[in-house]
């Protein structure tokens, strides 16, 4: 909880004190209780903002210090009520305050891990319209590709600068986006809309900081149904490390994107388990395009055709490309394809278009959960029955052909490991345990997001491995902690040695 909220709590336990004690504390306190709470009240309103979780802790606060003004007016020394009806009152009162406050507690305004590099960080926002590809997801006319784009940097003179905040910079929009989230994990849209109050560590257009060699490049893709959003404390840590990363939404497979009209685009991506193993997989074919367009706009943004403080900073010799599920499967497909993509990383996604993937010259890393071997495990040797089949919708024919990509999967994994790639395991980590989600809030435990493992301890295995990789791949330096086993992390299990 923020300084004025945990403030506020006091100021009303403590109003409700002189309410329910009226005899033991002296009616000078009662005043300069009643004058400083009216002052966190209202600095916390200006300075921090409302949210819903606390509303009772408000209610409570104004009723009690009106009924201070009121006895003051009135010359009123004591109201006269019956006891147990006092105490009552007085205990669903306090049961309020706590639930305010456990919710408060829970559901914080949280703040993204500072980056550990030496770098401050620096951000700017594209949109970029491949006039090339048609729009499939719409069904406007000559609609085209459109994609927002962040970059994240090495920046400097960022003193007297104020970092940005998390969401879509306009009130309007900001709100709209965390109400899309809400809704897309089946919560009411009011639930995250305190999520605008949330910094993140980036300062907006930022000047580059100065260098005699131009920084690689990371690119990432978030999972179906994400958004960029959900992997910026990534970004940031690699950025304050000597990288420029860059992320886009997929449109219409996010969350919520904002086009260049100013609207919120939704997701409009219907997939299906059968679709997803298809080997004419069309919605990762476009994911696939969007990160090849994205490198092409970077030789132009490279080559000041794309006007920016980035011009000439980029070392397009030095790509690599990471992602979560979809977008993990999507940054291998992406790696496999394009010779440009120097190495990857995959983190906790099941590949797609995995026929014809034998020739292997470039290092690459998975990530997996917890839960990942014994997913492989049950998939090599479990045979499900018509009516397991029946339950998760799948005819027999469709899981047979499921069970051959996952194994294609597990080949594509070995042969990966005999070419300079690896594979490491985080023991307690859960599906999102590899974005930021892990941490908003331990609720997302609960809702058997992530897994056991605390939020910052995982971020920071996933923050320090995903480094590790790229340095010693990119930079030609570091590398120590992919080679295997580390007791500084003995959650980080490597299943191919």
């Amino acid at each position: 909880m923020r300084l004025f909220e945990i403030l506020l709590v006091l100021s009303s336990l403590s109003l409700l004190l002189c309410v329910c004690l009226p005899r033991l504390i002296p009616q000078r306190f009662v005043v300069m209780i009643s004058g400083a709470s009216t002052v966190v009240l209202a600095m916390h309103l200006f300075m921090e903002g409302y949210r819903w979780q606390l509303y009772a802790v408000y209610v409570i606060v104004v009723l009690l210090l009106l009924l201070q003004l009121a006895k003051y007016v009135f010359k009123i020394k004591r109201i006269n009520i019956w006891s147990p009806v006092k105490w009552v009152v007085c205990g669903l009162l306090i049961i309020l305050i706590g639930l305010s406050t456990v919710v408060s507690a829970y559901l914080p305004v949280f703040q993204l891990p500072r980056p550990d590099g030496p770098y401050a960080v620096g951000t700017q926002t594209f949109h970029f319209t491949d006039s090339n590809r048609e729009e499939i997801f719409t069904e406007r006319k000559d609609d085209k590709r459109e994609l927002i784009v962040q970059f994240w940097y090495p920046a400097a003179e960022v003193e007297q600068q104020k970092t940005e905040y998390l969401l879509a910079s306009s009130k309007n929009m900001s709100k709209q986006v965390a109400r899309a989230y809400a809704e897309q994990m089946g919560l009411p849209g009011f639930v995250l809309e305190y999520w605008k109050y949330v910094r993140t560590n980036s300062y907006e257009n930022a000047k580059v900081q100065p260098t005699n060699t131009p920084y690689p490049v990371i690119l990432i893709s978030h999972g179906m149904g994400t958004g960029r959003m959900l992997h910026t404390s990534q970004a940031e840590h690699l950025a304050s490390q000597g990288y420029i990363v860059v992320a886009a939404n997929h449109t219409y497979s996010s969350t919520a994107t904002e086009l260049k009209d100013g609207t919120i685009a939704g997701s409009k991506t219907n997939f299906t388990v059968d679709q997803f193993y298809a080997p004419n997989n069309l919605v990762g074919q476009v994911w696939t395009k969007d990160v090849e367009f994205i490198i092409r706009q970077l030789g132009q943004l490279n080559g000041g055709q794309i006007k920016s403080t980035l011009n000439g900073k980029l070392d397009l010799n030095k790509i690599g490309v990471m992602g979560h599920s979809f977008g993990g499967a999507t940054a291998f497909n992406a790696f496999y394809n394009n010779p440009n993509i120097k190495a990857g990383i995959n983190m906790d996604g099941s590949l797609y278009n995995v026929d014809n993937k034998t020739k292997f010259t470039k290092p690459f890393m998975f990530m997996e959960s917890g839960e990942y071997l014994t997913k492989k495990h049950e998939m090599e040797t479990k045979k499900l029955t018509d009516a397991e089949l029946a339950d998760i919708q799948l005819t027999r024919p469709q899981y047979e052909n499921m069970v051959r990509s996952v194994k294609k999967e597990y080949g594509i994994v070995d042969k990966v490991a005999q070419h300079g790639g690896t594979m490491v395991v985080v023991d307690g980590a859960g599906h999102y345990n590899f974005t930021d989600l892990q941490l908003y809030s331990s609720f997302t435990t609960f809702m058997g997001m992530t897994g056991d493992i605390k939020g910052e301890r995982g971020a920071d295995i996933v923050n320090k491995y995903v480094l590790d990789f790229f340095n010693k791949q990119l930079k030609g330096v570091g590398g120590e902690l992919i080679k295997g086993p580390n007791p500084q992390f003995p959650e980080v299990e490597f299943p191919l040695d």
